[in-house]
Parts: C-alpha cells; sequence; structure tokens
C-alpha cells in the first residue's frame, strides 16, 4: 500500500493546500458536508458558531468566581482544541510531504467531529440568554442541515459512489468459502470498514514492481488466466466489483476471460460506474448430444447440465451450450434459461446475450460455432425437489420465442434441457437473500413466521390470477399447516378464496428444518363477477389434522386468527357491446 500511495503521488502530481485552504476545506466539510461549489461558502457559519462556543467558554472561565470552576472550563476547552486540532494539524503536515486531493479525503479526518460538535452546541449555549438570538440561530443551523441534506439524497454522484447496497447484496449471497476479486486498494478497505458478515477471501490484481499504480495482468493475459485459474481452482465462486471509470481496461480482460472459461450467473448494476458480476467454478455436468434448432436460425448442437443436486441459496446450476449460426439474420436474440416445477412455476430465471452479453449471435459468423456457459443461481427458498431447467430464445420481449424443433419435430417455445435436484442448504442464508417485495413479520401458532411477501404486477383484472408470493421462516420442528388467501370488501363479504398447503403440499410443513427460510408461491384467482373497487387480501394458517385456525402473535398482548396483509385495487374489464 505504502508503495501504492507513493507511486500515486507523483503520477497524480497534487500541489500541497495551503494552511488556511487546508483548514477551511475540513471544518466547512464537518459542518455541512460537500455542498456544490456555489454554495461552498456556507460552511463558514457552523464554523463561526463553533468560535463562538471557544469564547464564550473563555468569557465564562474569566468571569468565575470559583478558581475550580475556572481550571475546569479551560481545561475543556482546551482537550476540545487539542482534539479537533491534532489530528488536523498532523493531517495538514502530511499535505505538504505527501500532497494527495480527492473527493470525500476529509472523511479520513472524522475522528476529530466530535471536538467540532461540542464547540457549536457551546456557541448555541452561549446565547441561552437572548432567547430571540438563540431561536434564530437554531433555525438557520436546521435550515443549513436541511439543505446538506437534499444535496446528499439528490445529487447523482452521491448514491452512485455509495458502495454500501453492492457490500450488503454480497452478504447476502456470498460465502466464506468464495473469493472477492478487486483491482483498487480502496475496494479492499470498504470491504473490511462495511462487511459485517464473515468475508470471503479477498484478492487484489497484482500490480507491477516499478510502477505499483500499473496492473500486471493487463500485458500479460498467460498470467491473468493462471491466477484466475487458480482462484476458482480453490473456491466455488468467484465475486468482481467493478469500478466502471478510469479506462477499465482490465476489468474488461477479466469479464472476457471468466465469460469465456467459466459460468457468469449475475451481472448487476448499482450506478454508472459500479457493477457487480459472479462467476461459478468448473463442475461436473450431464452431456447430451441432441441437437435442437431454434426458428431456423441457430442449432444447438450439443449441452450439458450440472450433474450433482444443488443447494438452494448458494448453488450454481451450471449449463454448456455449444451454438452453431446457421442462417443469416440481424436481430439480437437472448437465451433465457428458467428453473421450473411441476406446475410450471419459475423459481429461478437467467436472461442475457452469449458468454454474458460480450457477443452477440448477430457477431457469430455464418456456420461458426460459439461455445456459451450461463450459470443459474439457485435462489433463496427455494424448497428441495426435482426441477425443470428450460431453455429459449427471443429477440423482443414483445415477441414469442423461436420455435424449437429436434429432428423435425416440433417441441413448442422451450426446449427442456434436463432435470435438476436441488437439496436444502447445508448452512442457512440470511433473510436478506430473500426476494421479499413487501416485509411483513408475523408470529402464528406452532413456530412459523410470516416475514413478508411479494404481489404480481398490477392492474388486477377481474377473471385473472394474482400471484402472491410468502416468505416463511420456522422457528421450531412444525405440524402440518395448510394456507388460507382470502379477498374481501369494505363489508366483509368474502369474494375470492384459497386454502391449500403451502408448496401444493410437495414439502409439507412437518419437514421444514427449524431456522430454514421457505419461499411460497400461491395464486388467487378473481372472479369474473368481481366488480372494480378495493378489497383486502388477508393471510390465516390452519393445522392441517383437525383445521384449526392457529392464532397470531402471542397471549396476552394480541392474537387474531387473520393477517391483514395489504388492500388491493380490482379494475373491471372492457366490455364491447359490438357484434363480432
Amino acid at each position: 500500500m505504502i508503495d501504492y500511495v507513493a507511486t500515486k503521488l507523483v503520477k497524480e502530481a497534487d500541489l500541497p493546500l495551503g494552511f488556511a485552504a487546508y483548514m477551511g476545506s475540513h471544518l466547512a466539510t464537518f459542518g455541512l458536508g460537500h455542498l456544490p461549489e456555489h454554495l461552498a461558502w456556507l460552511g463558514i457559519i457552523p464554523l463561526l458558531f463553533a468560535a463562538l462556543g471557544v469564547g464564550s467558554a473563555l468569557w465564562a472561565s474569566a468571569s468565575k468566581v470559583s478558581l475550580a470552576q475556572e481550571e475546569r472550563l479551560g481545561q475543556g476547552v482546551l482537550f476540545l482544541l487539542l482534539y479537533l486540532f491534532v489530528p488536523l494539524l498532523s493531517g495538514f503536515l502530511i499535505n505538504l510531504l505527501f500532497p494527495f486531493r480527492a473527493i470525500g479525503i476529509e472523511r479520513l479526518l472524522l475522528l476529530a467531529t466530535p471536538a467540532f460538535y461540542i464547540l457549536v452546541a457551546l456557541g448555541l449555549s452561549s446565547l441561552k440568554g437572548r432567547r430571540t438570538f438563540l431561536y434564530l440561530a437554531g433555525l438557520i443551523l436546521i435550515a443549513l442541515c436541511s439543505l446538506s441534506l437534499f444535496n446528499l439524497y439528490t445529487i447523482p454522484r452521491y448514491a452512485g459512489d455509495d458502495y454500501r447496497p453492492l457490500i450488503a447484496r454480497l452478504e447476502a449471497l456470498a460465502q466464506p468459502e468464495d473469493v472477492i476479486l478487486v483491482v483498487h486498494p480502496w475496494q479492499v478497505g470498504y470491504f473490511h470498514s462495511y462487511y459485517r458478515a464473515p468475508l470471503p477471501f479477498l484478492y487484489l490484481t497484482p500490480k507491477e514492481e516499478t510502477d505499483v499504480t500499473q496492473e500486471r495482468w493487463v500485458e500479460r493475459p498467460d498470467l491473468m488466466g493462471r491466477g484466475l485459474e487458480g482462484l476458482l481452482s480453490q473456491h466455488p465462486r468467484l465475486w468482481f466489483p467493478t469500478h466502471q471509470a478510469l479506462g477499465r481496461i482490465l476489468e474488461n480482460k477479466v469479464e472476457e476471460y471468466l465469460s469465456r472459461e467459466y459460468y457468469p450467473f449475475l451481472a448487476e448494476w448499482y450506478s454508472q460506474s459500479t457493477k457487480l458480476t459472479a462467476y461459478a467454478s468448473q463442475a461436473p455436468l450431464t452431456a447430451s448430444d441432441r441437437s435442437l434448432e431454434f426458428g431456423g436460425l441457430m442449432l444447438l448442437q450439443t449441452y450439458g447440465v450440472s450433474a450433482q443436486p444443488v443447494e438452494a441459496a448458494w448453488g450454481v446450476i451450471r449449463v454448456d451450450l455449444l451454438w452453431q449460426r446457421i442462417a443469416d439474420f440481424q436481430e439480437r436474440y437472448r437465451v433465457t434459461l428458467r428453473l421450473t416445477d411441476k406446475t410450471g412455476y419459475v423459481w429461478a430465471s437467467h436472461d442475457s446475450e452469449p458468454l454474458a452479453g460480450l457477443y452477440p449471435f448477430s457477431a457469430l459468423p455464418l456456420g461458426a460455432t460459439l461455445r456459451d456457459s450461463p450459470g443459474l443461481l439457485v435462489p433463496a427458498g427455494t424448497p428441495p425437489g426435482t426441477y425443470q431447467l428450460r431453455l429459449s430464445i427471443y429477440s423482443d420481449p414483445e415477441s414469442a420465442p423461436l420455435e424449437v424443433t429436434s429432428l423435425e419435430e416440433p417441441l413448442g417455445v422451450e426446449a427442456i434441457l434436463g432435470e435438476v435436484k436441488v437439496v436444502l442448504p447445508a448452512c442457512q442464508p440470511p433473510i436478506e437473500a430473500l426476494p421479499i417485495q413487501h416485509p411483513r413479520q408475523a408470529d402464528f401458532e406452532g413456530g412459523m413466521r410470516l416475514l413478508g411477501y411479494s404481489l404480481s404486477e398490477g392492474p388486477y383484472l377481474s377473471g385473472e390470477e394474482m400471484e402472491v408470493t410468502l416468505f416463511w421462516q420456522a422457528l421450531t420442528k412444525m405440524e402440518e399447516c395448510k394456507v388460507s388467501l382470502r379477498l374481501e370488501d369494505e363489508s366483509g363479504k368474502t369474494w375470492a378464496q384459497e386454502e391449500k398447503a403451502p408448496l401444493h403440499g410437495t414439502f409439507p410443513t412437518s419437514r421444514w428444518p427449524v431456522d430454514s427460510l421457505t419461499r411460497d408461491p400461491h395464486r388467487l384467482l378473481l372472479p369474473a363477477s368481481l366488480p372494480p373497487g378495493h378489497y383486502r387480501l388477508l393471510l390465516g394458517l390452519y393445522r392441517s389434522e383437525d383445521g384449526k385456525p392457529l392464532a397470531i402473535g402471542r397471549w396476552p398482548f394480541w392474537r387474531a386468527q387473520e393477517l391483514a396483509l395489504t388492500t388491493i385495487e380490482v379494475e373491471g374489464r372492457a366490455h364491447s357491446t359490438e357484434p363480432p
């Protein structure tokens, strides 16, 4: 790190700040944060209150009759000034010897801010005898702090530079045996500062010995390949948070290599400059030489699917696809993988162009082949069982996928690549790993806890189904239960109701391990006779053996048999009276 900083200083060639500029920028930032340039002068106002606090304390110290009180006040002010200015003066001297300027660098001296805020408070307290001035000063500070918060939440740069959402996502999805690959040393600091769970292995890409700001892998692709191969031979999954500014030369090379040689299963953008990708290591596959033709445009010559059982929450389904272009076309087609159960419910999906979007089908020469290896993460809450892995190709989300044929036999618009066995995770994932749209916690008798729910997107129309997904946690060993979803109007009349065992009975609640998380999908049919209006969606839980309702809450605080989840608006269907 010392070599990196020393080389960075030479390359950046920043000039040291003068005493007034250095102290002014830090104290103004302590008071109001980073204001826009035309409002930066407002940062002097909290500084004036701090100066007033010092002056009032010294005046009070000098006017005290008791020598002991005078000594205590003087020592207190001296301590606050030392607490504030020793770090600032140390930082100023370092700035003279090693000048380095960056946006937000003042945060390195936040340890000095408590003294600054106490001095501001002293300044306000000195006005307590003049209530008008005290109220006016308080209103001024509240207005300035509100302006600072407004800038924090509205200037896109602040949200774009915030690494905490990405780290929170990794905390929910990554395991300690995984590896996190980073390019910049400051990323290492972010992970050590904000990562609360057991941290996976952090690997900083190697730098040149003669210039530690230069990446060794950029000019040595063989070295990069061996390094990445070594990491994924020791760790099951690799997470790659990338900074999409500053050229991103190495980032692009690493992404391309990993997308060709391993199994990309995640690509998420958090801002214009922050992206997270993830890759799974090699694993045995069950190969098939059955060829599949898609719309007379692309031929899937061979394919392979994960042969071993896959853990929910942590496991990645590996898929190998060998494509051949057999016709000329200009459209850009995407490949969709879907993991479905026997009812057709989609538990996981992966959608992208080949090689994680790096190589579209339209760029492939006629007759040429392309190997694509997408991965599919099995999400938390997926129950154990056997699932089908389905594949389709489409060009436009509004258009139908390409027709699939095998040996000239039509198969529809989806090809079933094989079956995948999903097993319970050996280590339970955090609740944050569940895709809960509306958090809502409620405890039922018998040890069942509702964590929240998700709803299909509206508008909700009479005669159609509404998807409701419930998220459960088993607090203890449970009996078999069934779930009731009921739709009632304002008068209490029931218009729709469904009573079924969770997961359609395929994984009874009596088999749920303690602390396990379960995603429970339901479909509630809205009757065709349902009038437009607002309706309450109610949830109940019943014991399967005798139909006894399981109460919500614990006596004597609150007990109920149903929980009101939400209120939905149902729209009427448009009716036509014109003859056909």
